[in-house]
């Protein structure tokens, strides 16, 4: 049996040539802990290990997943993918217990398909 499946769009964090202000956390976060996620936001490329019902993705910016058939959903939609198991580059990750918090990230993915 063939499942239908939606395409998805990843728009994560910033674009690779920008460089983005530091980040203003929310009380309750250690120095160390926002020390090292402005660390992160200072390097050029960033992935997302994300969840998307169930099934994990290995997002880059402008990448496009196939997962399983979302519901109320349509094409165009824009999407806040706000269960994120990991964020990193190439010298830093920050692993979630389960989920990375969500002050430190925005991502969003736009729905380009959507199977009837």
């Amino acid at each position: 049996m063939i499942k239908p499946k939606t395409q998805l769009k990843a728009l994560p964090l910033s674009n690779a040539s920008e460089k983005l202000p530091p980040l203003r956390l929310p009380k309750g976060f250690t120095d160390s802990t926002k020390e090292a996620i402005n660390k992160l936001r200072d390097q050029l490329r960033y992935y997302a290990v994300v969840d998307i019902r169930s099934q994990k993705f290995l997002i880059t910016k402008n990448d496009i997943v196939i997962a399983h058939r979302l519901r109320d959903v349509n094409v165009g939609d824009e999407l806040r993918l706000n269960r994120v198991l990991e964020l990193g580059s190439k010298d830093y990750t920050i692993k979630g217990q389960p989920f990375v918090s969500e002050a430190f990230y925005n991502i969003k993915a736009t729905v380009l398909e959507q199977p009837k």
